[in-house]
C-alpha cells in the first residue's frame, strides 16, 4: 500500500516483504539473457512515469530500467557511485556531486549537472504535486517551494559548479544524504521534458527519456504494457537483454496461470493464495531473496478522526501482524515493528515500541477513550495484490475495536 503526500499522512508499518518470484521460460528467449531475447515482466498499471512522482511498485520497475541511479547499493547495502563519479561532503551539510562523463539521454542530449537541478527543483515545486516531493525537504530552500503560494520555483541549496559538477546545501547536517541518491526522486530529466522552464510536458510521462540502460519502444500502453528496449550508448554496464515488456495485469492470480502455462517470465510477487503450492507448482523456477518492501496504513493525520494519536495507536495494538503474516503469507513476511526494512542501513528493531504490541483489549480501552471513529476505511491499489492482508486487517479491527471496518479496492494510487 502506498500514500498521495507522506508529508501529511503517519504510517502504521505491518509486514516486511521476503522476495518471492516466479521465473518462467516463455515469451520469446525466456530467461536466458541472450543478445536477441526478450523478458516479460508483470507489473500492476503504474501511476505516473515521472521520476519524481512514481512512489510504487510497479512505476518503480519501469523507470529502474530507463534511468542510472546516482548510487546503488552492494551487498551490505551501502552506496556506492554509478552515475555519479563521486559524492563528498567535509561537514555533512554541503554536498558536492561530480558525475561521470559520457552519459547521454535516449534522444542523445548529453547528461549535466543542470538536468538533475531542473528536476529536483520540479519536484519540490509544491504546485506539481508530486508525490517525492518530500524526498527534497533536507535541501535549504525547500521551504520556500511549499504553500498554495510558493515564494520560490528554485531550492536555494542547489548550485551548479560546471557541467558536471554541482553542490547540495542542506538546510541541517545529514549523514545519510548519500544514500538517499539511489532513489527514484533524485534521477534527472533532459531539457526534451520540458515546455518551458519548471514546465513539464504532458507527453514526456507517456514515453519518458531516460539515461539508463534501456529506452522506451513507442509509448506506455495503458492496461496492457510498457515495452523497453536496450540503449546501446548507454556507458555503464549493458543490458543482457535486448528487450523487456513490462505486462499489465489487473490480477497477480492471472498473472500467475500464464507463469504455470510459460506465458509470462517473470513474476516478481506470488499471490498470497498461492504462496503454500508455489514451491510445488513451479520447481526450481521459485526463488526467493529479501526485500525492502513494506506493507503499511497511512492515517490521513489531516482529518480529526485521526489527528489524535492514541486513535492510531489503539489501531496499531488492535491489529495482530504476527497472525497475519503467518496466516495470509505463510510466513513469507516479517512482521514490522519498525520504520524501516531490515535490509537496510539503520535498522533497528521494535522502534514502534507497545504500540507494535498487539494487545486487544488495551487497544479498545484506548480507543474508546481517544474518540475513534466509529468507522474505519481502508483504500488500497485492488492491482497489488493486498486484498488478503487487508480483509484480514479489516476483521481484526471489527472484532478488536468494534467497529464497522471496510476494505475499498481501487485502480491503484490508494488514498487510504
Amino acid at each position: 500500500m502506498r500514500v498521495r503526500r507522506l508529508a501529511a499522512w503517519t504510517a502504521l508499518p505491518l509486514a516486511v516483504t521476503l522476495g518471492l518470484a516466479a521465473c518462467g521460460s516463455g515469451g520469446d528467449g525466456g530467461s536466458g539473457g541472450s543478445d536477441s531475447s526478450a523478458v516479460s515482466i508483470q507489473i500492476g498499471e503504474p501511476k505516473h512515469l515521472v521520476p519524481t512522482n512514481t512512489t510504487e511498485t510497479s512505476g518503480s520497475q519501469v523507470i529502474a530500467g530507463l534511468f542510472s541511479p546516482l548510487v546503488d547499493y552492494d551487498a551490505q547495502n551501502k552506496p556506492y557511485e554509478v552515475a555519479a563519479q563521486s559524492v563528498t561532503s567535509t561537514d555533512n551539510k554541503v554536498w558536492t556531486i561530480k558525475l561521470k562523463d559520457g552519459y547521454t539521454f535516449h534522444n542523445g542530449e548529453k547528461v549535466t549537472s543542470e538536468d538533475y537541478i531542473n528536476a529536483w527543483n520540479y519536484g519540490a515545486y509544491a504546485p506539481n504535486g508530486q508525490d517525492s516531493n518530500f524526498f527534497f525537504e533536507k535541501i535549504a530552500g525547500y521551504a520556500d517551494l511549499q504553500g498554495m503560494a510558493p515564494k520560490a520555483k528554485e531550492m536555494s541549496g542547489l548550485k551548479k559548479v560546471d557541467d558536471l559538477t554541482f553542490t547540495v546545501t542542506l538546510s541541517e547536517p545529514y549523514i545519510d544524504f548519500k544514500t538517499t541518491l539511489g532513489y527514484n526522486a533524485f534521477f534527472p530529466m533532459p531539457d526534451a521534458a520540458f515546455s518551458a522552464p519548471g514546465v513539464l510536458k504532458d507527453s514526456y510521462e507517456q514515453a519518458p527519456i531516460g539515461q539508463g540502460p534501456f529506452k522506451m519502444k513507442g509509448t506506455w500502453q495503458h492496461d496492457s504494457k510498457i515495452e523497453v528496449e536496450r540503449y546501446d550508448a548507454f556507458p555503464g554496464e549493458k543490458a543482457k537483454v535486448k528487450n523487456v515488456e513490462f505486462r499489465i495485469y489487473q490480477q497477480l492470480t492471472a498473472a500467475y496461470a500464464d507463469v504455470l502455462a510459460d506465458n509470462l517470465d517473470v513474476l516478481p510477487t506470488i499471490p498470497t493464495e498461492s504462496l503454500s503450492t508455489a514451491p510445488t507448482d513451479l520447481g526450481d523456477r521459485y526463488k526467493t531473496s529479501p526485500m525492502s518492501s513494506f506493507q503499511f496504513l497511512a492515517f490521513p493525520t489531516f482529518d480529526k478522526d485521526y489527528s489524535n494519536p492514541d486513535v492510531r495507536k489503539a489501531i496499531s495494538m488492535a491489529i495482530d501482524r504476527d497472525e497475519i503474516t503467518k496466516s495470509v503469507f505463510k510466513g513469507s513476511q516479517t512482521s514490522a515493528r519498525s520504520f524501516v526494512s531490515p535490509v537496510l542501513p539503520g535498522y533497528r528493531e521494535d522502534t514502534t515500541g507497545k504500540a507494535g504490541e498487539f494487545n486487544p483489549t488495551e487497544a479498545k480501552k484506548l480507543y474508546q477513550a481517544a474518540g475513534g471513529p466509529s468507522k474505519i476505511v481502508i483504500s488500497y491499489n485492488g492491482d497489488g495484490g493486498h486484498k488478503d492482508w487487508v480483509d484480514a486487517t479489516v476483521n481484526q479491527l471489527k472484532a478488536n475495536l468494534g467497529v464497522d471496518a471496510v476494505a475499498r479496492p481501487s485502480r491503484s494510487s490508494p488514498t487510504c
